[in-house]
This record gives C-alpha cells, sequence and structure tokens, in this order.
C-alpha cells in the first residue's frame, strides 16, 4: 500500500483489522502520501474507518439476496411437479364425470346435480393446474411459445367470438370493430388469444353496473397496441400495485360469487413480456370511470407476413 501511495498519491484497502484488547474488525483503510514543496516524500497519512456493521449489513442482504434465489426456484419445481402429479388424476375424473354426462337423461334429478358440479369443479381444477403449469415454465425460462408471423386482427376476432356469450350473458355490449388493414405481429398465436381472454373474462365478471366492454388495437410505429376497456367501477389506486401479482384476486371482498384464481393477469404479464412486448392498466379518465387494460406486440416486416399467410 505504501509503495501504491508513493506511485498514485493514496492507496486504499478494505479487510479485517485487530484492535489492541485482540478482537476484529472489518476495517476502510486509506493511506496518503504527503510530499513537501520540493517534492520530496516527507511520510504517509493513514486513516482507519471501522465498517463492520456495514460489511454485516451487505453480508446480510447477500444472504437473503441468495436465499429468495434458492426459495423462487424451489417453488418453481414445487408448483411444476405438483402441477404434473394432479394433472392426471384430474383428467381421469373429468373424463369418467363425461362419460356420466352422456347417459345424463337416466339419472335422477340430485344426480344431474351432482355430476354438473363434479365437472364444474373438475374443469375450474384443471384450470388451475394448467396455469400453474404455464407459470413455473416461464419462471424456469422454459415458456412452451411458438412464434410467427400472423395477422393480429384474425387473433382479435378469434378472441371476440370466444367471449362474446360469457360478456353478453353479463348484460354488456361487446364493442369491437376490426380495422381495414392488416397488422402482422410476431408472437405465439394462441398465447395471445389467451391474454386476451383473461383480460375479457375479467371485464365481464367485475362490470356489473356498467353496459359495455370495447376491444380496440391500434399501430404507432413498430408496436401494435391492444386495449379492453369498459365503463366498471375502475380499480382503486391502493390495488393498482397488485394487479399482476399471482393469487391475489381484488376484486373478491367488492364482487361476491367471482369465480378464478388469480392468476390470470399474473400470467398473461409473463407471457406478453416473453414475447417481448409490455401490459398495463390506467384508469378511464372520465366521469363515468371504468378500466383500460392494454397490451403491445412488436409488428413484423409486411412481407414477411404476406410469405407466411400465403404459405411460403
Amino acid at each position: 500500500m505504501l509503495d501504491r501511495a508513493r506511485q498514485h498519491g493514496t492507496a486504499e484497502d478494505e479487510g479485517w483489522r485487530v484492535r489492541k484488547d485482540g478482537s476484529r474488525f472489518w476495517a476502510n483503510v486509506v493511506i496518503t502520501a504527503l510530499w513537501d514543496d520540493a517534492g520530496e516524500l516527507k511520510g504517509f497519512a493513514k486513516v482507519t474507518r471501522d465498517i463492520t456493521e456495514r460489511r454485516q449489513a451487505e453480508d446480510a442482504l447477500r444472504e437473503a439476496r441468495e436465499q429468495a434465489v434458492a426459495a423462487n426456484l424451489a417453488k418453481t419445481e414445487f408448483l411444476s411437479r405438483t402441477s404434473h402429479e394432479l394433472r392426471t388424476p384430474m383428467s381421469s375424473i373429468l373424463g369418467f364425470a363425461q362419460v356420466l354426462e352422456l347417459d345424463l337423461d337416466k339419472f335422477e334429478d340430485t344426480q344431474k346435480v351432482a355430476i354438473s358440479q363434479i365437472l364444474k369443479a373438475g374443469r375450474h381444477l384443471l384450470s388451475l393446474i394448467t396455469d400453474l403449469l404455464d407459470i413455473s415454465s416461464i419462471e424456469a425460462g422454459g415458456a412452451d411459445l411458438k412464434l410467427q408471423v400472423f395477422d393480429l386482427r384474425d387473433v382479435l376476432s378469434e378472441a371476440h367470438d370466444l367471449s362474446a356469450p360469457l360478456i353478453k350473458s353479463a348484460g354488456l355490449e361487446f364493442q369491437y370493430t376490426p380495422p381495414e388493414t392488416p397488422i402482422p405481429v410476431s408472437g405465439d398465436r394462441r398465447r395471445i388469444v389467451q391474454v386476451a381472454l383473461n383480460i375479457l373474462t375479467n371485464a365481464a365478471k367485475y362490470n356489473r353496473n356498467g353496459e359495455w366492454v370495447r376491444l380496440t388495437v391500434s399501430v404507432d410505429q413498430d408496436i401494435a397496441r391492444v386495449e379492453i376497456m369498459d365503463d366498471g367501477p375502475g380499480i382503486s389506486d391502493a390495488d393498482i400495485p397488485r394487479l399482476f401479482t399471482p393469487f391475489d384476486r381484488l376484486g373478491k371482498q367488492r364482487v361476491k360469487g367471482v369465480q378464478g384464481t388469480g392468476l390470470g393477469l399474473a400470467l398473461s404479464k409473463r407471457l406478453v413480456e416473453t414475447m417481448k412486448g409490455e401490459i398495463g392498466y390506467r384508469r378511464r379518465e372520465t366521469p363515468e370511470h371504468g378500466s383500460i387494460f392494454w397490451f403491445t406486440l412488436k409488428l413484423a416486416e409486411y412481407l414477411h407476413f404476406e410469405e407466411d399467410s400465403e404459405g411460403e
């Protein structure tokens, strides 16, 4: 350190030091060379600071970070294994229940209700298991995405057709006008339908006092932006940061009887971000309030879109 101080003016180091009583402490040491007016080295100044508490805090933070990473990996592996183990027997339960459903006319009313409940609960649990598998797969870096170039209008029309009965049953008007020109994007077609359905389904579930749900898509430079808005009660400021948290069903206290696992938005966020897009929420700035969920996708080259659509 003295040699470095001679060459560079100062030298700094950190390490263990020993006090006169034999106890150790973590020290920051700075040695400064002292020169006279003639440029001759006269000696050194040394400052030693006790930074043991800072060192302990840094060690504790590093250990906590390592434990958090290990716990997250263990959680992901547990979810994946458990979901796989549950999927097979659940599929069998649903299979036998569907066989019973084929002969539903032969059963009494109480038995029909029981079969219906088995099917309803089984499908709900199978959906939960599938979502758990999807999230654990994405977190482990092994999401099964099939990236291709396609017209986003076709995907949104499919999502519209699939969700329209649910939105209609909620007493809401579904507003969607497809753009006239193609919107070629790059992504996983099935997953984008899944994201749009998750958001549209939530709009139908929680917009109990509104009148409509609106689906729009726009293009800005190299980005396609999908927005799903409604005229419902909206989401409180306190709940917005928790919107995309797994298993956090924000509306369960406000809206009774709503089915769900709290995984839809969390899964949608991971899927969109895996496809290099973004997803978010904002409140409608109108007296009627309401919600706007949006997600973006990268536009593809139009030439590639034409070649893909023609099967070349």
